[in-house]
């Protein structure tokens, strides 16, 4: 539990968190292409982490995205819970991604290419919206989609129902299982 309240969607900035490394897997081109086609009224990007990639974006990315660097995790739960959703644009398939767990911790939907367990993360339409992986088009498309989404959206229900499925007794719960698989007691 990350003892963060959930914002009511009409309180929230208009913006919108991408939270990792900068690099070419993670998506990050395709975030800051979207931009340039949302135009100026795009919500805010907020890009928050290091990598190779932070120079391409200071001098490629619009006015409306903002590279915050590093960020500690207190300062990511109250980004997140601050904004409209968080963006998951990655490329590969990763184990199990936190930030769209931790968005949801904080009531956040999330924009997740749907790919892996990234996309497994969101159902689309209830806690957030996916796009094709690598489609900038479609990424700007499921950020114009996300407001209407927002306006659906219960933040302390979509918190609750996180923390029911990765919380502390649930993820105790899952550990001894699988020792008690592996032991076979």
């Amino acid at each position: 539990d990350p003892g963060i309240s959930p914002r009511p969607w009409r309180e929230r900035e208009n913006q919108i968190v991408f939270a990792g490394r900068l690099e070419e897997l993670k998506g990050l081109r395709t975030a800051v292409e979207a931009w340039k086609l949302l135009g100026p009224d795009a919500p805010r990007l907020i890009v928050a982490g290091d990598g190779p990639l932070a120079t391409w974006v200071s001098e490629n990315a619009p006015a409306t995205v903002t590279l915050a660097g590093r960020v500690s995790h207190g300062a990511l739960l109250d980004l997140l819970a601050a904004s409209k959703a968080a963006l998951c644009p990655s490329l590969c398939y990763e184990g199990q991604p936190l930030v769209p767990i931790e968005a949801h911790a904080v009531g956040t939907p999330v924009l997740a290419s749907n790919l892996g367990n990234v996309g497994g993360a969101v159902e689309e339409g209830v806690d957030g919206l996916h796009f094709a992986p690598g489609d900038a088009a479609a990424l700007a498309d499921a950020v114009r989609r996300l407001d209407a989404l927002g306006e659906r959206l219960d933040p302390a229900a979509l918190r609750d129902r996180t923390l029911a499925a990765y919380g502390t007794e649930e993820s105790y719960r899952r550990l001894m299982a699988g020792y008690r698989e592996i032991t076979g007691g």
